[in-house]
């Protein structure tokens, strides 16, 4: 029953969460009710897009073919509640592989990838099918130096399941062809996996940010932003380039939020910096006053204070490593106790539209990494967002993270098989770790380290008005 105008305002709250998906079909729904074809057909393609192998799946279908005028538009009864399906059901996806993707030149006697992602039956596959997405775009991009070069792409599914993993991997150890694995994604199958495939001497790039998976063994390799690398790179801006010498950090009282205090206050350390107060709050917290004010040492707040004035503390800016949905709260409590000279430093998890919404105006000036930035001026970065934009059919819609990672992953194993010339598993493993001069990828220019971790220098953003901004 909810108007056009509520289904928009609750799409800006749950996105892709429950009922995120309901939520977005609905919404292509009212447009076609409406008549307003041109952003029903966006809105239905979009959730297909954002929302595989969704209960409605099927409907949304149907209403696509009623948009463009090849039948009757679908009826409303449908489920009030999710009811998961059977794998296979999900996308089209067995226990086998997929029909493998073809890539430049192919004729299915070439060299292959393979990739073990977690595509349906969890809720973790809206990432890996974001990764399918950006491989898939990578072999279509491509274009080879080489005359001749072929390559495939073949896809297994784990549904998130370390047993289907394994089993995967015993399949791509029996094909010779195949050089190097994209995968795992979920960090309990990445450490079942890793192991194994460094035994079987199988080069594998995983998109996780599990602790230590690169140490397992000289053929494995991450893929991914992780914690450190992003409590570094803010903590040497905010020290290096912002001249900022005392910054305090308001945490979560959760494992990633004390991660991530101990990342950031280690650089900080080595920085020569001055930690300038920590506390912690409970993550179901929504009233941070009493650890604002202790951070800050003022009492509490009378509210008679004059317009424009502000509160002397001790720290030039605070780290906040929490979800936009804290930072929304947590943000305007230190302007209501009047602490307004300071800078918010915080993770990637500010970079969502969401914030925006809900706290630009309490964020400015705030500086946090991202490992994807779609408004980048970079050649790559444009060739990548337009050919996805194309790929799903909205001009507005543009990749996130984890569909540049699958693009990078690929887009860089391709390289080394046609450029280099590599046609073995050991040669791809020793190519990945030589990598002198860095690979222009859309997340940046990276390379490995000799222990197969990430090496990128991470982008910054920051907020002017109601925009992300990329820091220069």
């Amino acid at each position: 029953q909810m108007p056009i105008e509520d289904l928009i305002q609750a799409q800006t709250e749950f996105v892709r969460d429950y009922p995120g998906g309901y939520v977005a079909y609905l919404l292509a729904y009212r447009y076609y009710e409406t008549g307003r074809i041109d952003k029903a057909r966006s809105k239905v393609r979009l959730f297909m897009q954002n929302f595989p192998g969704h209960d409605l799946d099927g409907n949304a279908q149907a209403l696509l073919k009623a948009i463009n005028g090849q039948g009757p538009p679908p009826s409303l009864d449908f489920p009030s509640e999710p009811s998961p399906a059977p794998a296979a059901e999900v996308t089209g996806i067995s226990e086998e592989p997929l029909e493998p993707v073809e890539g430049p030149g192919s004729d299915r006697q070439g060299h292959r990838l393979a990739c073990i992602l977690p595509l349906s039956g969890t809720p973790a596959a809206k990432y890996g099918q974001a990764v399918l997405r950006g491989l898939k775009l990578a072999f279509k991009l491509y274009q080879p130096v080489t005359e001749g070069f072929k390559a495939d792409l073949v896809v297994y599914d784990s549904s998130g399941d370390s047993a289907k993993a394994i089993k995967a991997l015993d399949e791509v150890d029996k094909q010779d062809k195949t050089l190097a694995i994209v995968g795992p994604l979920m960090s309990k199958v990445a450490a079942s996996v890793a192991p194994l495939a460094d035994i079987k001497y199988i080069p594998l790039i995983s998109i996780t940010q599990k602790s230590g998976l690169p140490e397992v063994g000289p053929y494995i390799f991450r893929l991914f932003l992780t914690p450190r690398l992003q409590a570094q790179a803010v903590a040497q801006y905010a020290v290096q380039i912002l001249g900022l010498k005392r910054i305090a950090i308001l945490y979560p009282n959760d494992r990633y939020g004390r991660l991530m205090r101990d990342f950031f206050w280690d650089q900080m350390n080595l920085l020569t910096a001055e930690v300038a107060g920590v506390e912690a709050y409970d993550p179901q917290a929504t009233d941070f006053s009493q650890q604002i004010r202790k951070l800050a040492g003022v009492g509490k707040v009378e509210r008679h204070a004059k317009a424009g004035s502000a509160v002397s503390v001790h720290f030039e800016a605070v780290f906040l490593p929490d979800s936009y949905k804290a930072v929304a709260m947590i943000a305007p409590q230190f302007a209501y106790h009047d602490i307004t000279a300071i800078r918010l430093l915080g993770t990637s998890l500010w970079h969502t539209p969401l914030l925006l919404q809900s706290a630009a105006r309490y964020t400015q000036r705030s500086i946090f990494p991202t490992a994807f930035f779609a408004a980048q001026d970079r050649p790559e970065v444009k060739a990548f967002v337009k050919a996805f934009r194309e790929e799903v059919g909205n001009e507005n819609a543009s990749p996130g993270q984890f569909e540049a990672y699958g693009f990078d992953a690929g887009l860089l194993l391709l390289a080394l098989m046609d450029r280099e010339q590599i046609t073995t598993r050991d040669g791809i493993a020793q190519a990945l770790r030589n990598l002198s001069n860095g690979f222009p990828g859309v997340t940046g220019s990276f390379t490995f380290t000799e222990t197969g971790e990430y090496k990128v220098e991470p982008l910054l953003l920051t907020i002017e008005g109601e925009e992300f901004q990329l820091v220069q």
